[in-house]
């Protein structure tokens, strides 16, 4: 029970990133696709981060969208990251399963 309701938890928490996402668009090329990421909450949004995954080490930098959220479990804090379109399907994957580590630059 206790990991659905923190699935739940989650995407409501996701889906409040996306209305505060008109701060950072002007800072999104085109063509880039916005994904929801584990994002410290000090990386506000249009700071650029390095993106990895940690399966495959796949590296490719991004751009903070929001800022990440506490979701009040403990764990990490999620935000959203806009990622060039070629690599938007590896951060997807790697952000879903937990296998993502964002880099912010001191």
């Amino acid at each position: 029970m206790a990991s659905s309701s923190r699935s739940f938890f989650s995407a409501l928490v996701r889906f409040s990133c996306w209305e505060r996402l008109s701060d950072a668009v002007t800072a999104i090329p085109d063509g880039w696709w916005v994904v929801p990421a584990p994002i410290p909450a000090a990386a506000l949004p249009g700071v650029t981060v390095r993106l990895i995954s940690v399966d495959d080490g796949f590296a490719v930098d991004g751009i903070v969208a929001a800022s990440g959220v506490d979701t009040g479990f403990g764990d990490e804090a999620i935000g959203a990251v806009a990622v060039p379109e070629e690599a938007a399907v590896r951060v997807s994957l790697a952000a879903s399963s937990n296998r993502l580590v964002v880099l912010v630059a001191p």
